[in-house]
């Protein structure tokens, strides 16, 4: 076994017996602040939520987080998009992102902050989408590190999970055509069923359960159906 793995497995065992997030966060950053990692942050993917309320650990800039917020920068986030259909960590650069031709405030946010490259560490577990996110100094990192990020924030977030943390925001209200197609998709139904049931085309069927699944923060159907239930918007 050689040291980095061994730091590695040392490093989950820290974070398993740790008894407050603040520690599990701290051992976590120390270790990708040694690969090169300048800030990160631990959230449930923001979505309709403000990210000050979603956000259980960070090391970002003084007021990073807050203005992030009061900018409304998740509307254009990039990044956020990109978990929301990824279920893989990855690395990322901000010219992966295009640029709009008018008005970039998430791009020009992040420049003003030097941040043009990171790593995400998305985890669906729970049903809800927690996230690690980091970045760097823009080099690449070794493939090693970007497994022992990986694996080890998986475990950071399992036991923050076992501390309490919770997405406790209530569900964003969903329409009467949101809420009942996303209710016959939990029985089963395909969206050309669920359109012959209650009159709708194939296709506006499916457009009403993206909305829904849009609305909820989550990647796929099945976690949508997940959390609507969990929240009580449709029945199991």
């Amino acid at each position: 076994m050689s040291s980095s793995d061994s730091a590695v497995f040392d490093l989950i065992e820290r974070i398993a017996a740790s008894a407050t997030i603040n520690c599990i966060w701290k051992a976590y950053f120390n270790m990708a602040r040694g690969m090169g990692i300048s800030f990160g942050l631990a959230c449930f993917l923001p979505g309709p939520d403000k990210l000050s309320d979603v956000t259980f650990a960070d090391s970002m800039p003084t007021g990073w987080v807050r203005d992030y917020t009061e900018q409304n920068l998740v509307v254009a986030d990039r990044l956020c998009h990109r978990l929301l259909r990824s279920h893989s960590p990855f690395e990322w650069s901000l010219p992966d992102f295009p640029r709009p031709e008018t008005g970039a405030p998430w791009h020009e946010f992040l420049l003003a902050h030097d941040m043009q490259s990171g790593f995400a560490v998305p985890d669906y577990s729970q049903g809800d989408l927690s996230v690690i996110s980091l970045t760097g100094t823009g080099k690449p990192l070794h493939r090693r590190d970007r497994s022992l990020l990986h694996f080890a924030g998986l475990a950071l977030l399992a036991r923050c999970r076992d501390l309490g943390v919770r997405r406790d925001q209530p569900a964003p209200p969903l329409s009467d055509r949101e809420r009942e197609c996303l209710q016959w998709a939990a029985a089963g139904k395909s969206d050309w069923e669920i359109g012959e049931i209650i009159g709708l085309s194939e296709k506006t069927v499916n457009i009403y359960v993206e909305r829904a699944k849009h609305k909820l923060g989550v990647a796929t159907r099945t976690q949508a159906i997940v959390r609507a239930i969990r929240a009580g918007i449709i029945n199991p």
